[in-house]
């Protein structure tokens, strides 16, 4: 019985962090994507200020830092449980 229950909560202790580690690291990838196409524009002297992408860059790279964030704070939440 005591094994089992090892088992299980090593498997709740990594659901957070799976969960939010993968939606936080695609939206992460995104917004380095997005940001080295706007390295790639502005090198090419082709970058337009009216469009709105560098603002889309930083969201997505705040927004994936705080997915990656709060996985962390659930599997903290979850150990000390």
């Amino acid at each position: 019985v005591g094994s089992e229950m090892c088992i299980r909560d090593s498997s709740m202790i990594e659901r957070p962090a799976l969960i939010f580690g993968f939606i936080g690291l695609f939206i992460l990838l995104l917004g380095l994507g997005v940001g080295i196409y706007l390295y790639v524009l502005f090198r090419q002297g082709a970058l337009n200020p009216e469009r709105p992408l560098v603002n889309l860059t930083i969201i997505l790279l705040l927004a994936g830092f705080q997915i990656l964030s709060l996985g962390f704070l659930g599997v903290q939440m979850v150990i000390l449980r």
